[in-house]
């Protein structure tokens, strides 16, 4: 029989995770303007990763309560974060904004939007609801001015926009 083996394991490194100081943050964000300024301070005011705030809808966004639900963020979990104040007036704009663009769409015969999962049945006018009716259910908050076709659901012209 062999003797047994003595091997010691290797040790992991630690990793800080580099964090900006407020002078830093406030010239990174001054260096930006228009909509990616909007999108960077909604990532560094309420915490969320890149795709959480791509994947944010306007229901999501709760200007009553200050808060934002960041739904499927990693782990496939839902969470709760807070608005910054600074930030209402902006994304209100914004959503006024993707709600005009969506009107222009429906009028020129697009528009529709992706619902997630089971929805499309549960609500079947969901997906071309206007952004103030009652099934703001599935309206992306961040809109570009280019349609294209969805991959994944053809019916959907207004869904993705490059």
């Amino acid at each position: 029989m062999a003797a047994p083996i003595h091997a010691l394991r290797a040790k992991r490194a630690q990793h800080l995770p580099t964090v900006l100081s407020k002078i830093e943050v406030n010239q990174v964000l001054g260096g930006m303007q228009g909509l990616h300024q909007l999108m960077a301070r909604l990532l560094y005011g309420c915490g969320l990763r890149l795709m959480e705030s791509l994947r944010l809808r306007v229901k999501d966004i709760d200007f009553e309560q200050s808060q934002v639900v960041v739904r499927e963020g990693k782990g496939e979990k839902d969470r709760l974060t807070m608005l910054p104040i600074s930030l209402m007036e902006p994304l209100t704009a914004q959503i006024t904004f993707v709600a005009q663009q969506h009107t222009r769409d429906l009028t020129n015969g697009f528009g529709l939007v992706e619902l997630p999962f089971a929805l499309a049945l549960k609500y079947p006018n969901a997906d071309k609801a206007g952004l103030r009716s009652t099934h703001q259910i599935a309206h992306f908050v961040w809109a570009s001015g280019l349609l294209i076709l969805s991959p994944f659901a053809p019916q959907c012209f207004a869904l993705l926009r490059s």
